[in-house]
């Protein structure tokens, strides 16, 4: 299981590492264009999934129990994102192309890592929890609490939110 642990953690940090180069590269060549703005948004989710994969998952496998609760809901909220910013390109190009990087942060932050934060951390407590499982290291909804039909709701409706966006944004 260590060996495992340890291939999975090179893989995650040779791909954190190629994020933060391209990244690194993105921002040299200054681009201001919207559609280098999605790559680097993209780039910069991608390495924090990255970034929180090794922070949680292999330490979880290590020590066989959940340290972090779920980052499911942050994923999903910059799905959302994401498509919103197809949105923007597509109706407001010349506004999304002046955006700087504080304020694309600034936004990450507001509209999805807080929301995200907000909607995780109920789930540590007694009525709305989730149980890990050690055995497929993965964690579910615990149906025996009384918050499960509403997690349950929810995820779906950011799921079918995110889907929606993206699939009109896109067409």
């Amino acid at each position: 299981m260590f060996a495992e642990v340890l291939i999975g953690v090179l893989i995650d940090f040779s791909l954190a590492f190629i994020d933060l180069f391209s990244l690194y590269l993105l921002f040299k060549a200054k681009r201001l264009a919207p559609m280098y703005r999605i790559i680097q948004l993209a780039l910069i989710t991608d390495f924090l999934e990255i970034s929180s994969r090794l922070i949680h998952d292999y330490i979880d496998r290590i020590t066989e129990q959940e340290n972090f609760g779920t980052r499911w809901y942050g994923q999903l909220m910059l799905t959302i994102l994401l498509a919103l910013c197809h949105f923007a390109i597509i109706l407001l190009p010349m506004r999304f192309q002046a955006l700087t990087t504080k304020t694309m942060i600034f936004i990450i932050v507001i509209f999805a890592v807080i929301p995200a934060f907000a909607i995780t951390i109920p789930l540590f407590f007694a009525c709305c929890g989730f149980k890990f499982y050690l055995t497929g290291y993965y964690w579910n909804l615990d149906n025996s609490k009384p918050g499960y039909q509403f997690y349950t709701l929810l995820g779906i409706i950011l799921q079918l939110i995110a889907v929606a966006f993206l699939v009109l944004s896109d067409v």
